[in-house]
Formats: C-alpha cells, structure tokens, sequence
C-alpha cells in the first residue's frame, strides 16, 4: 500500500495541556522523508515497512468528549482505540531470548497506558486530531522504540452516524529523531441509504438500500475533522416533507386555491416518493460522482488551502442475486486544477459557497439552488 505522507505542524504536548496560545512548533520538508525512504532501503526491507512485524491493540473500549453526537452536540461517547505500532527492525532478538526487549513493545503496557491517557484527558482536548496527537504524546512506551518508529492510531465513533456504523479518524505516524511525519484519513462507515437507482426498468418502480462508504485523505487541519456530521447530511441528502394539514388550514376558504395547491402537493410528494434521497441517478458511478461533487461544494472548499483525496465506495446489496453484494469505488482530489473539482469550482460560481447550517433543513438541492450553486 502506498501512503501519501504530509508534513503537518503539531502543538507540543505542553500547549496542548495548558491550552497554551503558543504556535510553535515542529516541521520538516518533504524531501527530507524522501530522503529518509532513500537511505533506509524500501517499505519491503526497511524500517518503515508496514508490512513487517507489528504489535496492536484493537477496539479498546473507553468513553470521554471528543467530537459531536449525531444531534451535534458534543457529549461523552462511546469510542473504540485502535493502535499499531511497527518497531523498527522487527522482534529477531525478543524472539530469540523469548523476552520483550527493545526490540518490540508489550501490548499489555500499550493498553493500559492508552486507559489512563483517555482518563487523564484535559477537559478542552475534544477534536479527534487534538486527541489523537495527546494520545501520541501519553504512550511512553513508544520511547522504547528508539528514533525511529511508525505507528497508527485509530479513534472509531460508533455512535457518531446516524444510518452508518459509525466513523473513525485514523492517523498514521513516521517518527525521524524528533520530527514526527503524519498522514490522516477520516472514514464515515458503510451508510446505509434507500434510494431510486438503476439502469433497469423495475429499479425505477421502487427504492432499494445502498451502502455508501467515504474516506477523506488529508484531515491534518485542526477543526475538519469534526465535521463528519454535516458530511454525513451531505451524503444522506436530508428530504423535504409537505403535510396536508398546513395546506388545508390555509386554502380551505377558496376552493380554486385550495385545488390549485393540493394539485402542487400531490405533484411535490410523489416527485419526492421516487427521490427521497434527491438522487434518482441510473448508475452508481454517477451517484458517486454526485457525492463527492456535494462534499467539495459543500464543505472542502471551505478549506482551499488544503488539498484533500475523497474515495466514496457505493454497494448495491441486492443487484446481483448470488453475490453479497456489486458496487463501485472512486476517488478524486480537491485540486482544482483537476477534473470534477475544477468542473465543480465552476459550478459554484468559482466562489466558496456559503457555510450550510447543521443539521440541514429541507431538500439539499433546494438550499444549492436558492444559493446559485449548480
């Protein structure tokens, strides 16, 4: 696997403690990690290879503030930790002296400083970066690696989705001496969405269930990823409802009104019947292209000084009868001087669109178009 790495300017564990103002911080070039891979071999033969031997502790449960419930509203969650760690050149002696030497790290010990860095957590550490990077910051036993070491860690937020299984913000960590290279992704998990799609005839009659699944590469600034919610909402495309009550006690003293209205709210339902989900699309590989136009409209271009990868995955579980399921997988960059990024800066005016409130009131589409956004 081939990992796009970012340098990224992190707080010392000090500011992150006191809250303190202070900026500064740590940074090394990129060239210098390329460097680094040129002199230590390959990802099959070096230290950094994340194929070699590693040690993990998977789904540590734990509760603690960090990042927002499905209402937006930050609260204690629930959150499963996740963590790997490749020591540099592999466990030869522990397994030689059947000892855990400096060769590897105990899982035992990963663990149950892992608990005390979740229960010792200051009280304003609530973003997913800011709390990953105090993990960091906690596991003393990463020293025991010496200068050089990768590891991952993975914050999962079972109860964060709203149709999915979650969401998780993962960090991938390469440490030279004192300079630490990181990469991040953030990945809403398998939602699952009833919608019209379908080539075929008889997918036209009647929704079915997709499973969308969305990871964004690049999530180093401090406050994107914590809007997974709003991305969410994105994807989903909130529906407009219409109730014949409200209709009824308006127009009910003229009766060519009220017609005229009931005629309008007839129409407005059953266009909403066939897309609930304002999607309607033929292909899969249209409704993705959909889905990430939306995130970049909507929410990644708020934040043009990053460029960021978006893979959307979309199942259909019942399109072919002896398979799980079929679906597609695509990814595109928020580069705007690629292709549907660019297409997609067009379509917005080439202006950054106006920040979309949470949660979304109304059809999707309808907010777009009364903001001129295509």
């Amino acid at each position: 696997m081939t990992f796009c790495w970012h340098p990224l300017l992190l707080p010392s564990k000090e500011m992150l403690i006191n809250n303190s103002p202070d900026q500064s911080m740590v940074l090394a070039p990129i060239r210098q990690l390329d460097y680094c891979w040129q002199r230590r071999a390959n990802w099959e033969t070096g230290p950094w290879n994340l194929r070699g031997d590693s040690v993990s502790v998977r789904n540590l449960h734990a509760e603690t503030t960090v990042g927002f419930d499905i209402w937006g509203r930050q609260k204690t969650q629930p959150v499963k930790i996740s963590m790997t760690v490749w020591p540099p050149y592999g466990f030869e002696s522990a397994a030689r002296s059947d000892e855990l030497d400096g060769s590897t790290v105990s899982y035992g010990v990963l663990s149950k400083e892992l608990r005390q860095a979740i229960a010792n957590k200051p009280a304003h550490v609530k973003g997913l970066l800011t709390l990953s990077r105090y993990l960091w910051e906690d596991i003393e036993c990463l020293d025991s690696t010496g200068n050089e070491a990768v590891w991952s860690l993975e914050l999962l937020l079972p109860k964060a989705s709203a149709v999915g299984k979650g969401v998780s913000f993962t960090s991938l960590v390469g440490r030279v001496e004192e300079t630490l290279y990181v990469t991040t992704s953030l990945h809403l998990r398998e939602l699952t969405i009833a919608t019209i799609v379908g080539i075929n005839p008889h997918e036209r009659e009647m929704k079915q269930l997709v499973v969308v699944s969305v990871w964004i590469e690049g999530m180093e600034k401090q406050s994107i990823p914590d809007t997974y919610g709003m991305m969410e909402q994105i994807v989903v495309k909130v529906c407009r409802t219409t109730t014949m009550p409200t209709l009824l006690s308006i127009y009910l003293f003229d009766i060519y009104i009220f017609i005229f209205f009931f005629l309008l709210m007839i129409h407005s339902m059953l266009s909403e019947l066939q897309t609930v989900e304002e999607a309607a699309a033929k292909t899969l590989e249209s409704l993705a292209t959909k889905v990430i136009s939306n995130l970049l409209k909507l929410c990644l271009f708020h934040y043009d000084e990053w460029v960021f990868d978006v893979r959307v995955k979309i199942d259909k579980p019942s399109a072919v009868i002896d398979a799980d399921a079929a679906g597609v997988e695509m990814t595109r960059s928020s580069d705007l001087n690629e292709g549907l990024a660019k297409i997609a800066w067009e379509e917005c005016g080439k202006r950054i669109p106006t920040e979309i409130e949470f949660p979304i009131k109304g059809r999707l589409d309808d907010w777009m178009r009364q903001r001129g956004i295509k």
